[in-house]
């Protein structure tokens, strides 16, 4: 499993897989030492290489938007189970979903999904940029500890 973001529950979600048998890969922009106690830290291309099940955990910045995007799941393994548990704006829709669609990835969990909506036309000052809003909705994480469980029995 390959755990990008590994803060307190990135942490807790490796305890639970290594409990369950299975190696536990991690990337975070700053590693730590009780970090290093639990996982292997690895570069995000290797994790994506080597992980059969890959999770998000991580803050969303300017640099993350899109990062699970058609680059980043060419560089995945065949077949992997991707779960989303942290902004929607993580990842591409679209890319996740043509993934989906010829087989690249068997699984996405997507615990929280974005919908973007636009301000009232009816703005005053027309040549100020509109903002958009984001909204993250949280489905629970259910289907997350199920694709994880699903991966350890198609492993073994």
């Amino acid at each position: 499993m390959g755990i990008i973001g590994f803060g307190r529950i990135g942490q807790a979600e490796a305890r639970i897989a290594k409990a369950l048998g299975m190696n536990v890969l991690a990337y975070d922009l700053y590693p730590n030492d009780p970090g290093r106690a639990i996982v292997e830290y690895v570069t995000l291309d290797e994790l994506y290489t080597r992980a059969d099940v890959i999770t998000l955990h991580c803050n969303l910045t300017l640099e993350n938007t899109g990062m699970i995007n058609k680059d980043s799941i060419a560089k995945m393994k065949d077949g992997v189970i991707f779960i989303n548990n942290a902004r929607g704006q993580l990842i591409d829709k679209q890319d996740v979903a043509d993934a989906l669609n010829c087989g690249k990835m068997a699984a996405a969990g997507l615990d929280v999904v974005c919908q973007a909506r636009r301000r009232s036309r009816s703005r005053p000052d027309s040549r100020r940029r509109r903002k958009v809003n984001s909204t993250s909705v949280s489905t629970g994480s259910p289907f997350a500890v199920f694709c994880v469980t699903w991966a350890c029995r198609r492993k073994t």
